[in-house]
């Protein structure tokens, strides 16, 4: 599957989820908006895995996802929304091989942060 597929893929589910929340894409212009919540989607790619030889190939990575809300208004809204991005991207779905990871909760200078990470495979 081509990169562009996989990304568009990922990228569509993350956008349908509902409620919706701004997100800051790969190489797009995104400013954001002081007080607000916002996520930012990246997509990591790993060393193609041969299945074979000749042009078939599975293109593992990571979809990577970071959660930013404002500071001093508790966990909640932020577990809220890992626990649907969990639920969105979860195993046995057509690209996700392992359950979706939440990697860290770090409260930053401007904002609380989720990092959460999904394993794909096309």
């Amino acid at each position: 599957m081509s990169i562009i597929t996989i990304r568009s893929a990922l990228e569509v589910e993350l956008n349908a989820m509902s409620p919706a929340l701004s997100t800051q894409w790969e190489n797009d212009e995104y400013t954001p908006v002081v007080g607000t919540s916002y996520q930012r989607a990246r997509l990591l790619l790993a060393t193609p895995d041969d299945i074979e030889f000749g042009p078939v190939f599975r293109q593992p990575g990571v979809f990577e996802i970071t959660l930013f809300y404002p500071l001093k208004e508790g966990p909640t809204a932020a577990a809220t929304r890992a626990e649907l991005i969990r639920s969105t991207f979860k195993r046995g779905i057509s690209y996700i091989n392992v359950p979706t990871s939440l990697l860290a909760m770090v409260p930053q200078d401007s904002a609380y942060t989720f990092l959460l990470s999904t394993n794909q495979f096309c």
